[in-house]
C-alpha cells in the first residue's frame, strides 16, 4: 500500500523516492531498534500515508486493522502550523509503538543531505525526549538515537568549520 501510494513522491530537494525513507523507518523499528511486532513494523512503514496521500484512516483500519491505523494517525501531522505544539503533545500522551516509530522517523531524517541536517536536529531531539518510558526498544531506540544526534551534531560542526576556513582562505585571511 505505502509503495503504491507514495508512487511518484520524492524526498524533498532530492530524485530520492519517498518510499525510501519509508522502508528506512520501518527498518529502523525492525533491525536497529529490534522490535518484532509485524503491526509495529507494518505502521512504520505506512507513517505517512494520511499525511502525504490520499489514503484514509478509514481503509488502513479496513486493510490493517485498528491498532495500525491508530499509530498512524497519532504520528499523522495537523495542517496547521500553529498545531505543532499539539502534535509533539498528542505524540508524548500516546502507546510506546507510537513514540518508537516516531524515534526511527526522526533517525532516518538524520541520514538527510548534509544541507537539511541543521534542521532535522531539533526534530530528532524532540523524539529522543519521548524516550522516556522502560521498554526495552524504547531504551535501545533512545542509545541509537542519541548516539546519532551526537554525531550529527558533529557534522553539522565541522562542516561549518570547514566553510568558515574556505571563507576565510577566498577573502585572504589565513
Amino acid at each position: 500500500m505505502a509503495a503504491t501510494a507514495h508512487r511518484g513522491q520524492f524526498l524533498k530537494r532530492t530524485k530520492i523516492p519517498y518510499i525510501v525513507h519509508c522502508i528506512g523507518v520501518a527498518s529502523a523499528v525492525h533491525v536497529a531498534f529490534g522490535c518484532q511486532d509485524p503491526e509495529v513494523i507494518a505502521a512504520a512503514i505506512m507513517h505517512h500515508l494520511i499525511e502525504k496521500t490520499k489514503v484514509s484512516k478509514e481503509s488502513i483500519h479496513r486493510k490493517f486493522g485498528a491498532r495500525v491505523a491508530l499509530i498512524i494517525d497519532v504520528l499523522t501531522k495537523p495542517e496547521e502550523r500553529r498545531a505543532s505544539t499539539l502534535y509533539w503533545e498528542r505524540l508524548t500522551a500516546s502507546t510506546w509503538e507510537s513514540r518508537l516509530v516516531k524515534m526511527a522517523d526522526a533517525l532516518d531524517h538524520l541520514v538527510s543531505p548534509a544541507a537539511r541536517l541543521v534542521e532535522r536536529i531539533p526534530t530528532g531531539n524532540k523524539a529522543l525526549a519521548l524516550a522516556f518510558s522502560s521498554e526495552p526498544v524504547i531504551q535501545r531506540a533512545k542509545q541509537i538515537l542519541s548516539a546519532r544526534l551526537d554525531y550529527t551534531a558533529l557534522q553539522v560542526k565541522q562542516r561549518h568549520e570547514k566553510r568558515a576556513k574556505t571563507s576565510k582562505k577566498q577573502i585572504g585571511l589565513h
